[in-house]
């Protein structure tokens, strides 16, 4: 994202999801895991998870060119939170 605000052959940037869904945010399955005291096998972390989150948010407010979401399917958790950064949802 910040390549493209500095790139000026870019004039305007658009996210999209793959599969069924935009973006379920974290690994639903690990969060379980991490809840029920697993925490050496799972990546997840929240209070990491949630900064890295916020750092791609952020990213996205502060980019000097359109952001526009292209919501292929669901936009839960933190990609709802991604989805409401950009400038334009279709």
């Amino acid at each position: 994202l910040m390549c493209a605000g500095d790139d000026p052959r870019v004039r305007t940037v658009v996210i999209t999801g793959s599969g069924g869904a935009f973006c379920a945010g974290d690994d639903v399955g690990s969060v379980r895991r991490w809840r029920l005291g697993d925490r050496a096998d799972t990546p997840f972390d929240p209070i990491t998870s949630d900064a890295h989150y916020l750092r791609v948010c952020e990213a996205i407010l502060h980019l000097p060119k359109p952001v526009v979401v292209g919501l292929t399917g669901a936009a839960a958790g933190a990609g709802a939170e991604i989805a409401c950064a950009a400038d334009f949802r279709l």
